[in-house]
């Protein structure tokens, strides 16, 4: 029991005196004298609530330098891809609507493809206004991971605004 407050007597005279002996409230405490223990509960919630309030502005504070210190890079746009595979062949179709065939890279790497190309955006005469763009220009790049094993590019043609690559599996 706690000195100078009596069972069924006020609950605030009861935690005025565990305040000023500047130790912390036991539960069963609280319970004798009526006080009511949401209050406890919710001043614990809030506290939880305003710590993960301050992890999240420090998460956001360290996403926000991080992409300050990246290098910055040019927009790209990734086109669509279909990819098959036929025995020891892979098929992959890219949509670049617009691109010459001179301006497409194709990179094997060792965990795929990487394809390049750039489409310079269309000329509008004096006078026009976009009315509706869906069309993509600039650069575009796709990375495409192919299944393990070393490849080597048997056709390329660019024909209705899709490449077309033919991959075989290349013998050692």
């Amino acid at each position: 029991m706690l000195r100078g407050a009596a069972p069924g007597g006020c609950g605030t005279a009861a935690i005025r005196t565990i305040r000023q002996q500047r130790r912390p409230l036991k539960y069963r405490e609280v319970a004798s004298y009526g006080v009511s223990v949401n209050i406890f509960r919710r001043q614990s919630s809030m506290w939880a609530e305003a710590c993960a309030r301050l992890d999240e502005a420090e998460r956001r504070h360290r996403h926000f330098f991080d992409l300050l210190a990246a290098p910055a890079t040019r927009a790209v746009w990734e086109p669509p891809a279909n990819i098959f595979t036929a025995g020891p062949e892979v098929h992959v179709t890219v949509a670049l609507p617009g691109v010459r065939a001179e301006e497409v890279q194709v990179q094997i790497t060792a965990t795929g493809l990487q394809i390049d190309a750039a489409v310079a955006p269309q000329a509008l005469g004096a006078g026009m206004n976009v009315l509706h763009l869906e069309i993509p220009y600039g650069r575009m790049r796709r990375r495409v991971d192919l299944p393990p094993g070393r490849y080597a590019l048997i056709e390329r043609r660019l024909e209705l605004g899709c490449l077309h690559l033919r991959l075989a599996e290349a013998t050692p």
